[in-house]
This record gives structure tokens, C-alpha cells and sequence, in this order.
């Protein structure tokens, strides 16, 4: 899900759920007044993940082809036994 803060009028990005009662704490990403700046973020994000050859995108950006690589198990290191 996607959230989109205020966060000069929202600095901890509360929402409802949290239990606060204030009409600031709001997720704005479904706000048509919001759609141009999230559209402008969502932009700037899959740009930069772009440049890095970020292969981890997110469900809706396109992935162009990158995979990401396998996951590997760290391989556990046998404790050294005492020399007496």
C-alpha cells in the first residue's frame, strides 16, 4: 500500500489506527490534490532505482528485465574447539 505524508503537519506519519484524534493524521496517496506530487515521487524513485540497477521494485514499477539474485543460506561456522 502506498502512503503519502504531510509531514510538516504530520511528522511521524500517524494515521487514524494509531489512536491519535486529528484531522492532519491522513494518509494522502488517494487524494486527487496529491495525485501530481505522488506521481512526481513514484518517478523520481524508479528513476534512481533505475541507476542503480536496483533490481527490487516495487509491484507496480516495471521490472526492464533485472532479477534480483538468489537468496543463499549464510553457511554456519562450527565453533572452534578448545586446544588443551
Amino acid at each position: 500500500e502506498t502512503q503519502l505524508f504531510n509531514l510538516a503537519k504530520n511528522p511521524n506519519e500517524f494515521l487514524p489506527e494509531h489512536g491519535k484524534q486529528d484531522p492532519n493524521l491522513t494518509n494522502l496517496a488517494d487524494d486527487p490534490a496529491y495525485a501530481e506530487k505522488l506521481a512526481e515521487m513514484e518517478a523520481l524513485l524508479l528513476s534512481e532505482m533505475r541507476r542503480l540497477d536496483d533490481p527490487y521494485r516495487l509491484w507496480n514499477q516495471p521490472d526492464d528485465g533485472l532479477t534480483p539474485p538468489k537468496a543463499t543460506r549464510k553457511k554456519r561456522r562450527k565453533p572452534k574447539q578448545a586446544v588443551n
